[in-house]
């Protein structure tokens, strides 16, 4: 889907782990580099074997943000089973990255609305901001429906 944000055109889609993930690893390494703690003892080391299992067995959903062709984020999803609510499929969040120069306007907005093409009955996020200590729980309900819960945490 091409979206015109803040002067820009990006599309948004669905793309497959293989034909992404070389793209997705110099974003990954510039994402750890910006919020990554103790970087001296927890290196960045995914495990892309799992990933490639994941995304085999349809329980791994990549979604990008491209710009002109260039990839300038993802965000990353886990398809389950709900554990209490078994007859129904989950999307949760993995990992959300946007490159800071388009972070402006609802970019990042329409990046998380980006996977409600699928039959989601509810997508959950739960991001944690360090610096402020924010936590962000997000409730995509339906392709028109976006709820956002902010909640400071002490």
């Amino acid at each position: 889907t091409k979206v015109r944000s803040i002067g820009r055109l990006m599309d948004f889609a669905h793309e497959s782990f293989t034909n992404v993930k070389a793209e997705i690893k110099p974003l990954l390494h510039e994402h750890w580099l910006e919020i990554a703690l103790n970087k001296d003892d927890i290196k960045l080391e995914p495990n892309w074997e799992q990933y490639a299992r994941l995304a085999d067995q349809g329980a791994l959903r990549i979604y990008t943000a491209r710009e002109k062709g260039e990839l300038k984020g993802y965000f990353v999803v886990f398809i389950t089973p709900s554990l209490h609510y078994s007859r129904h499929l989950f999307a949760h969040n993995d990992i959300l990255f946007l490159k800071k120069s388009c972070r402006k306007g609802m970019t990042g907005v329409k990046l998380i609305k980006s996977p409600v093409e699928g039959n989601w009955r509810r997508l959950q996020i739960f991001h944690l901001r360090r610096r402020n200590l924010i936590l962000t729980r997000v409730h995509l309900l339906n392709t028109n429906q976006l709820k956002i819960h902010k909640f400071k945490l002490r």
